[in-house]
Protein backbone atom coordinates (compact mmCIF):
# COMPACT_ATOMS: atom_id res chain seq x y z
CA UNK A 1 0.00 0.00 0.00
CA UNK A 2 1.33 3.44 -0.94
CA UNK A 3 1.78 6.33 1.48
CA UNK A 4 -0.95 8.20 -0.37
CA UNK A 5 -3.40 5.34 0.16
CA UNK A 6 -2.52 5.14 3.84
CA UNK A 7 -3.06 8.89 4.21
CA UNK A 8 -6.42 8.63 2.45
CA UNK A 9 -7.52 5.79 4.75
CA UNK A 10 -6.43 7.83 7.78
CA UNK A 11 -8.55 10.81 6.69
CA UNK A 12 -11.57 8.60 5.97
CA UNK A 13 -11.32 7.07 9.44
CA UNK A 14 -10.98 10.49 11.04
CA UNK A 15 -14.14 11.54 9.23
CA UNK A 16 -16.07 8.54 10.56
CA UNK A 17 -14.86 9.24 14.10
CA UNK A 18 -15.94 12.88 13.81
CA UNK A 19 -19.35 11.82 12.49
CA UNK A 20 -19.84 9.44 15.43
CA UNK A 21 -18.95 12.15 17.94
CA UNK A 22 -21.38 14.51 16.22
CA UNK A 23 -24.10 11.87 16.64
CA UNK A 24 -23.51 11.41 20.38
CA UNK A 25 -21.53 8.18 20.08
CA UNK A 26 -18.35 9.10 22.03
CA UNK A 27 -17.56 5.57 23.26
CA UNK A 28 -17.85 4.10 19.76
CA UNK A 29 -15.72 6.95 18.40
CA UNK A 30 -13.06 6.25 21.06
CA UNK A 31 -12.94 2.56 20.04
CA UNK A 32 -12.34 3.46 16.40
CA UNK A 33 -9.74 6.05 17.37
CA UNK A 34 -7.75 3.55 19.48
CA UNK A 35 -7.92 1.02 16.66
CA UNK A 36 -6.71 3.59 14.14
CA UNK A 37 -3.85 4.71 16.40
CA UNK A 38 -2.64 1.12 16.83
CA UNK A 39 -2.68 0.47 13.09
CA UNK A 40 -1.05 3.75 12.11
CA UNK A 41 1.70 3.21 14.70
CA UNK A 42 2.17 -0.41 13.62
CA UNK A 43 1.48 -1.78 17.09
CA UNK A 44 0.80 -5.55 16.69
CA UNK A 45 -0.60 -5.75 20.23
CA UNK A 46 -3.14 -2.98 19.78
CA UNK A 47 -6.76 -4.10 20.26
CA UNK A 48 -8.89 -3.84 17.14
CA UNK A 49 -12.32 -2.24 17.44
CA UNK A 50 -14.16 -4.90 15.41
CA UNK A 51 -16.62 -2.25 14.27
CA UNK A 52 -18.09 -2.18 10.74
CA UNK A 53 -17.51 1.56 10.84
CA UNK A 54 -13.75 0.94 10.83
CA UNK A 55 -12.17 0.77 7.39
CA UNK A 56 -9.60 -1.82 8.49
CA UNK A 57 -11.90 -4.06 10.55
CA UNK A 58 -14.74 -3.91 8.01
CA UNK A 59 -12.75 -5.45 5.14
CA UNK A 60 -12.24 -8.92 6.70
CA UNK A 61 -15.88 -8.92 7.86
CA UNK A 62 -17.09 -8.43 4.30
CA UNK A 63 -14.63 -11.00 2.96
CA UNK A 64 -15.82 -13.58 5.49
CA UNK A 65 -19.50 -13.09 4.66
CA UNK A 66 -18.76 -13.18 0.94
CA UNK A 67 -16.78 -16.43 1.17
CA UNK A 68 -19.71 -18.04 2.97
CA UNK A 69 -22.14 -16.87 0.29
CA UNK A 70 -19.91 -18.20 -2.49
CA UNK A 71 -19.65 -21.57 -0.75
CA UNK A 72 -23.45 -21.72 -0.51
CA UNK A 73 -23.91 -21.37 -4.26
CA UNK A 74 -24.07 -24.36 -6.61
CA UNK A 75 -21.74 -23.46 -9.53
CA UNK A 76 -23.78 -25.35 -12.12
CA UNK A 77 -27.05 -23.59 -11.36
CA UNK A 78 -25.93 -20.21 -10.03
CA UNK A 79 -25.10 -16.96 -11.78
CA UNK A 80 -23.47 -13.83 -10.44
CA UNK A 81 -25.49 -10.67 -11.06
CA UNK A 82 -23.62 -7.38 -10.71
CA UNK A 83 -26.00 -4.48 -10.14
CA UNK A 84 -24.93 -0.85 -9.79
CA UNK A 85 -27.17 0.92 -7.29
CA UNK A 86 -27.15 4.59 -8.25
CA UNK A 87 -29.16 6.30 -5.57
CA UNK A 88 -28.80 9.38 -3.32
CA UNK A 89 -30.15 7.51 -0.28
CA UNK A 90 -27.93 5.85 2.32
CA UNK A 91 -26.22 2.58 1.54
CA UNK A 92 -28.24 0.73 4.17
CA UNK A 93 -31.52 1.98 2.69
CA UNK A 94 -30.34 1.03 -0.81
CA UNK A 95 -29.69 -2.54 0.36
CA UNK A 96 -33.15 -2.74 1.95
CA UNK A 97 -34.76 -1.55 -1.29
CA UNK A 98 -32.75 -4.01 -3.36
CA UNK A 99 -33.81 -6.86 -1.08
CA UNK A 100 -37.48 -5.96 -1.47
CA UNK A 101 -37.19 -5.40 -5.22
CA UNK A 102 -35.57 -8.78 -5.88
CA UNK A 103 -38.30 -10.51 -3.89
CA UNK A 104 -41.07 -8.57 -5.65
CA UNK A 105 -39.74 -9.29 -9.15
CA UNK A 106 -39.33 -13.00 -8.38
CA UNK A 107 -42.75 -13.29 -6.72
CA UNK A 108 -44.57 -11.69 -9.66
CA UNK A 109 -43.09 -14.22 -12.07
CA UNK A 110 -43.74 -17.08 -9.65
CA UNK A 111 -47.48 -16.33 -9.73
CA UNK A 112 -47.65 -17.67 -13.29
CA UNK A 113 -44.58 -19.88 -13.50
CA UNK A 114 -43.91 -22.48 -10.82
CA UNK A 115 -40.14 -22.89 -11.58
CA UNK A 116 -39.60 -19.31 -10.43
CA UNK A 117 -40.71 -20.28 -6.93
CA UNK A 118 -37.36 -22.03 -6.43
CA UNK A 119 -35.27 -19.02 -7.49
CA UNK A 120 -33.42 -17.41 -4.57
CA UNK A 121 -30.78 -14.75 -4.05
CA UNK A 122 -27.80 -14.24 -1.75
CA UNK A 123 -25.19 -11.53 -1.95
CA UNK A 124 -23.69 -8.34 -0.60
CA UNK A 125 -23.52 -4.70 -1.55
CA UNK A 126 -20.10 -3.09 -1.56
CA UNK A 127 -19.25 0.33 -0.21
CA UNK A 128 -19.40 1.83 -3.71
CA UNK A 129 -23.02 0.72 -4.14
CA UNK A 130 -22.24 -2.23 -6.40
CA UNK A 131 -24.31 -5.30 -5.53
CA UNK A 132 -22.88 -8.77 -6.06
CA UNK A 133 -25.89 -11.09 -6.07
CA UNK A 134 -25.67 -14.84 -6.54
CA UNK A 135 -28.84 -16.13 -8.18
CA UNK A 136 -29.70 -19.78 -7.62
CA UNK A 137 -31.86 -20.80 -10.60
CA UNK A 138 -31.89 -24.56 -10.90
CA UNK A 139 -35.23 -24.72 -12.77
CA UNK A 140 -34.92 -21.47 -14.73
CA UNK A 141 -32.62 -20.81 -17.67
CA UNK A 142 -29.84 -18.28 -17.39
CA UNK A 143 -31.16 -16.01 -20.17
CA UNK A 144 -34.56 -15.88 -18.44
CA UNK A 145 -32.89 -14.70 -15.24
CA UNK A 146 -31.06 -11.96 -17.14
CA UNK A 147 -34.28 -10.83 -18.85
CA UNK A 148 -36.04 -10.70 -15.49
CA UNK A 149 -33.32 -8.63 -13.84
CA UNK A 150 -32.95 -6.19 -16.75
CA UNK A 151 -36.59 -5.22 -16.53
CA UNK A 152 -35.77 -3.60 -13.18
CA UNK A 153 -32.03 -2.91 -13.55
CA UNK A 154 -31.19 -2.29 -17.25
CA UNK A 155 -27.42 -2.18 -16.68
CA UNK A 156 -27.17 -5.47 -14.77
CA UNK A 157 -24.37 -7.81 -15.85
CA UNK A 158 -24.74 -11.57 -15.43
CA UNK A 159 -21.54 -13.58 -15.03
CA UNK A 160 -20.39 -17.07 -14.20
CA UNK A 161 -19.70 -17.64 -10.52
CA UNK A 162 -16.51 -15.78 -9.67
CA UNK A 163 -14.56 -15.24 -6.48
CA UNK A 164 -15.00 -11.50 -6.28
CA UNK A 165 -15.13 -9.43 -3.13
CA UNK A 166 -17.41 -6.40 -2.70
CA UNK A 167 -15.54 -3.17 -2.05
CA UNK A 168 -15.14 -2.37 1.63
CA UNK A 169 -14.35 1.36 1.23
CA UNK A 170 -17.42 3.58 1.55
CA UNK A 171 -18.55 7.12 2.22
CA UNK A 172 -18.02 8.52 5.70
CA UNK A 173 -21.76 8.87 6.35
CA UNK A 174 -22.43 5.26 5.33
CA UNK A 175 -19.59 3.94 7.50
CA UNK A 176 -20.81 5.90 10.52
CA UNK A 177 -24.38 4.68 9.92
CA UNK A 178 -23.16 1.08 9.73
CA UNK A 179 -21.21 1.52 12.97
CA UNK A 180 -24.26 2.90 14.79
CA UNK A 181 -26.39 -0.05 13.70
CA UNK A 182 -24.14 -2.39 15.76
CA UNK A 183 -24.98 -5.35 13.51
CA UNK A 184 -21.62 -5.86 11.87
CA UNK A 185 -21.86 -5.85 8.07
CA UNK A 186 -25.15 -7.79 8.13
CA UNK A 187 -27.07 -4.70 6.85
CA UNK A 188 -25.09 -5.03 3.60
CA UNK A 189 -26.24 -8.61 3.09
CA UNK A 190 -29.02 -9.54 0.64
CA UNK A 191 -30.89 -12.82 1.13
CA UNK A 192 -34.15 -13.79 -0.55
CA UNK A 193 -35.18 -17.37 0.19
CA UNK A 194 -37.15 -19.53 -2.28
CA UNK A 195 -40.88 -19.62 -1.93
CA UNK A 196 -42.36 -22.59 -0.13
CA UNK A 197 -43.67 -25.30 -2.44
CA UNK A 198 -47.46 -25.21 -2.69
CA UNK A 199 -47.70 -28.95 -2.08
CA UNK A 200 -45.57 -28.69 1.07
CA UNK A 201 -47.69 -25.82 2.35
CA UNK A 202 -50.92 -27.73 1.73
CA UNK A 203 -49.65 -30.85 3.51
CA UNK A 204 -48.61 -28.85 6.57
CA UNK A 205 -52.03 -27.27 7.02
Amino acid sequence: MTTRQQTNEYHIQKGVIAALRANSEPQLADRLERCMAGRVNGNPRARTCQSPGCLWCRAPMIQSWWRGICEWAAPGTSSLAVIALRTPISLREAVQRLRRSLRDVRDRLAQNSNPWRSVCFAGMVGGDGTAFILVQHERVKRHEVLTMLRRRWPTVVLKDLERETPLSTMRVDDAADLARSRRGVEPLRVVVLPQRDRQSVASSE
